[in-house]
């Protein structure tokens, strides 16, 4: 019965996370709108709340593509000092490709010390996990950290508050050489 219990826990903070399941009364996951604290800030990325749509193109490791539409939301989280993200692939009524889905979420926060954005990234699908530190580079933004084997990777985001073009590359060298392994349009659907 424990394992039941907690499986069901598990799942049900997994889905409160995600904005699925909301407990009744105040929450500290949801929140209206940017800490005031920080809100200039934290508007970098507040503009993006709401929801999206994406066609996306990828490349496997043996070389394969798979291209698809998902689904991408944005949200407050944490009294407003914090965006969580979920992302869908294939998005609702797509066709799924074999061994090239995934449902996984981010939370992003602006670290004042330091001047740069924190993200961490959770794909259950795939057992992806990833830690990014973020900032602008010239006209884009820039996560960059490492992935799950252990290679430099960064995401590269030309924001617009409409729509923006996002791309995850890899490389194996110590940044001397990026491969792209993900490129997405990302368009706004709802505010």
């Amino acid at each position: 019965m424990f394992a039941t219990s907690r499986g069901l826990f598990i799942g049900l903070a997994f889905l409160a996370l995600c904005g699925i399941v909301r407990a009744s009364g105040p929450s500290a996951l949801g929140a209206d709108g940017p800490a005031r604290e920080y809100a200039d800030k934290l508007m970098f990325f507040g503009q993006f709340v709401g929801d999206w749509e994406f066609e996306m193109t990828a490349t496997k490791p043996d070389g394969s593509q798979v291209s698809g539409k998902g689904e991408w939301y944005f949200g407050w989280i944490l009294a407003g000092r914090a965006l969580q993200d979920v992302w869908i692939f294939p998005g609702a009524g797509q066709p799924q490709p074999r061994g090239s889905w995934e449902y996984g979420s981010s939370v992003r926060f602006y670290d004042p010390k330091e001047d740069v954005w924190r993200l961490s990234w959770i794909g259950p699908v795939r057992t992806n996990i990833g830690n990014f530190t973020g900032r602008m580079v010239g006209k884009e933004f820039v996560f960059e950290g490492k992935d799950r084997d252990g290679d430099m990777a960064h995401w590269v985001n030309d924001l617009q508050a409409d729509h923006f073009q996002w791309r995850a590359e890899v490389s194996q060298d110590g940044g001397k050489t990026w491969k792209l392994i993900q490129h997405m349009n990302v368009r706004r659907v709802r505010s």
